[in-house]
């Protein structure tokens, strides 16, 4: 019984860190997370008056493909 305790709280723990995994990743690809950043505050306003205001940052600036 023991045994699968911890069969249960291994899987319990990979499954919330690959949620916190996404979350983050799906956060990080919002451009109020960029602008967010001091040093990033006139690449922010930059690109919200540019013609390719449509593209989140990571768009350009995230992996794309599947880690897999």
């Amino acid at each position: 019984m023991d045994k699968l305790k911890y069969v249960f709280l291994g899987f319990a723990a990979a499954f919330a860190a690959m949620f916190f995994f996404g979350a983050g990743l799906s956060y990080a690809d919002k451009p109020a997370f960029c602008g967010s950043c001091h040093s990033m505050g006139h690449v922010y306003r930059t690109w919200q008056a540019s013609q390719h205001k449509q593209f989140s940052c990571g768009d350009c600036h995230l992996p794309q493909n599947s880690l897999l």
